[in-house]
């Protein structure tokens, strides 16, 4: 089995809000040490797009990001939709895929505790 191993991260992120519904974020991480399972350290990159869009009652949203680890390396994206279902709780469906792994679909239930 595999242990996903302990890292530090460098994440850089910014949104642009291109109308008051539709929202883009770009983000970079950088790991400078990962151990691969194999005691082997690799370094890191990963890059994402995602876009939201805001209707009355739902959102939804895409994204498209790239992994390169020393010349190795595996694309993901995903594509869903959230909606509110009163004032603390929150439902969203997503479609999550990438060049490594097979499909899935992400069926989320939030609640909101904060006081």
């Amino acid at each position: 089995t595999y242990e996903m191993p302990d890292y530090a991260e460098i994440i850089a992120s910014a949104t642009y809000g291109v109308t008051d519904a539709y929202f883009v974020n770009g983000r970079v991480g950088y790991a400078p040490e990962i151990h691969d399972g194999s005691r082997t350290v690799i370094e890191t990159t990963d890059v994402s797009l995602t876009t939201d869009y805001y209707f009355d009652s739902f959102a939804t949203s895409a994204t498209y990001g790239s992994v390169d680890d020393e010349g190795d390396g595996w694309e993901y994206w995903s594509l869903g939709f959230s909606t509110y279902l009163g004032d603390l709780s929150t439902f969203s469906l997503a479609y999550v895929d990438s060049s490594i792994d097979d499909s899935t679909i992400l069926v989320t239930y939030a609640i909101d505790f904060s006081l």
